[in-house]
């Protein structure tokens, strides 16, 4: 028998493709084969008439139970079930399958379902953003409905993939050697080179895909640290980096990153006596150095996930992206509130991490150690100090602990205590000046965690004046290794 198209004409004007449904569905019922050309991408609910849901949901059943799917082992199945009564019942799908002419085109078939319901789908997003925007909401103001429409659009995108994303094996094992090889050979870097040499000696460099937290108490240079790496990889030819500052504004970020340069002390270039005409000639001179840097800088506040993975896709496509900095997780705006902190921290550090799997870049994530670090004498952080940690340290492929020895040594000049001999107190207080001497001018980087590497303290420059982190000098690194 012939198959005639279903018709909804309450439903005619949204995209759709009925003949391309029956198409495949008659191909699947004569040769079950075709269900494994298109059961990669393609679902029930991709299918615009609700029995053709209801088909191909109880044919993907039993093929995926080992067995056959045709119109007689569905008649059987569907006797229970009177979704199929309307459009013929047990004809209808010995129509579909004796109708079909080749399993060939079956995934063109499918490809041809998914775009339809992808389009219906947005014209329901759409739809619903028009409506919610043109509704007086007061809870919800228009940043907050695109972020909605940005999540939507996300999952949407992600819903349903054309091409398996699964590879073959020797083709994996073919390109990580010809990768090997090309290392080896310094053809290509490890990995993205922070020009931090010990930091990068450790790491091998950061790496597309993976999340990083770079972590420590107020004061330790986190920040100072991110913009030290965005300025490295952004003076090179490697693509963009976007730092997104929710906490200082673009200019304070800009200031700091010259103020660095210059070597000037970034309080000074505030006051209206700060910089002599020398400092300023110093402070004019490292801007105009600083022209063309692939450093992009994004200060709007509390954005969401989705909101920065949809800048860094844009950057993406218009000049190439290396990397993205976010500075720092305590202001980013969660995907959805839970209504629990710690769950909250979770689905941003998730949403994190997804992103630098889809774009293939490092995400270099920015957060606060809790205050427990400073209750105790040994104030050296671990990853047990990051706050509500449990989700941090299972997302993150990374951890870096920023720490000054000297920030706190400089605090806790002695004082001798009552009953204390003279002798006694001058040994400390010489014990705490050679401290105060040693670690002037240094900081450490604890690489806490490393996936797929070695754990250890890397040892640094920081200029606490500028608020510069930067290589050891050459003598001094070979005595700390």
């Amino acid at each position: 028998m012939s198959v005639e198209p279903l018709s909804s004409d309450s439903f005619m004007d949204l995209p759709q493709n009925v003949e391309a449904e029956q198409g495949l569905l008659g191909a699947i019922l004569a040769n079950n084969q075709a269900y494994d050309r298109v059961a990669d991408f393609l679902a029930p609910d991709h299918f615009f008439e609700e029995p053709h849901r209801r088909i191909f949901e109880a044919a993907g059943h039993l093929i995926n139970t080992g067995k056959r799917a045709d119109a007689i082992t569905l008649k059987a199945y569907f006797e229970r079930d009177r979704a199929l009564e309307h459009v013929g019942g047990a004809e209808y799908l010995a129509g579909l399958q004796t109708s079909f002419v080749t399993i060939t085109g079956a995934r063109d078939y499918g490809q041809t379902i998914y775009d339809a319901w992808l389009r219906r789908s947005l014209i329901d997003i759409g739809g619903n953003l028009q409506h919610e925007s043109m509704a007086a909401d007061l809870e919800h103001d228009g940043s907050q409905l695109a972020e909605q429409a940005m999540d939507e659009l996300t999952g949407l995108m992600e819903s349903g993939q054309r091409d398996s994303n699964a590879a073959d094996i020797s083709t994996l094992l073919t390109r990580v050697a010809e990768q090997t090889d090309a290392i080896r050979r310094g053809e290509v870097p490890p990995g993205l080179m922070t020009g931090l040499v010990d930091l990068d000696r450790m790491t091998g460099g950061f790496h597309g895909g993976e999340l990083i937290i770079l972590a420590g108490r107020p004061g330790m240079g986190k920040t100072a640290l991110a913009t030290k790496i965005a300025q490295n990889i952004g003076r090179r030819d490697e693509g963009h980096v976007a730092f997104f500052s929710l906490e200082m504004s673009e200019e304070a970020i800009a200031r700091r990153i010259i103020c660095e340069t210059a070597g000037l002390d970034y309080q000074s270039s505030l006051q209206r006596d700060g910089l002599n005409d020398s400092d300023f000639e110093r402070f004019k001179s490292a801007a105009q150095r600083l022209q063309g840097m692939n450093l992009h800088i994004d200060a709007t506040p509390r954005l969401a996930p989705a909101m920065m993975h949809a800048r860094s896709l844009g950057l993406q496509r218009r000049k190439g992206l290396s990397m993205i900095v976010v500075d720092h997780l305590g202001h980013v705006k969660p995907p959805r509130s839970t209504g629990s902190r710690h769950l909250d921290l979770g689905e941003i550090t998730k949403a994190l991490k997804a992103t630098a799997k889809r774009l293939d870049v490092p995400v270099l994530l920015l957060c606060q150690l809790n205050r427990g670090v400073e209750t105790r004498e040994d104030k050296r952080p671990t990853m047990a100090d990051l706050r509500e940690s449990g989700h941090i340290e299972e997302d993150a492929d990374a951890i870096l602990l920023a720490y000054r020895d000297h920030y706190y040594a400089s605090r806790t000049e002695p004082t001798q205590n009552e009953g204390e001999n003279r002798e006694k107190f001058e040994s400390r207080e010489l014990e705490w000046f050679d401290r105060i001497q040693t670690t002037k001018n240094k900081g450490d980087v604890i690489v806490a965690k490393q996936r797929n590497g070695a754990t250890g303290t890397v040892h640094l420059a920081f200029i606490e004046d500028y608020m510069r982190w930067d290589n050891l000098a050459p003598d001094y690194r070979s005595e700390q290794r």
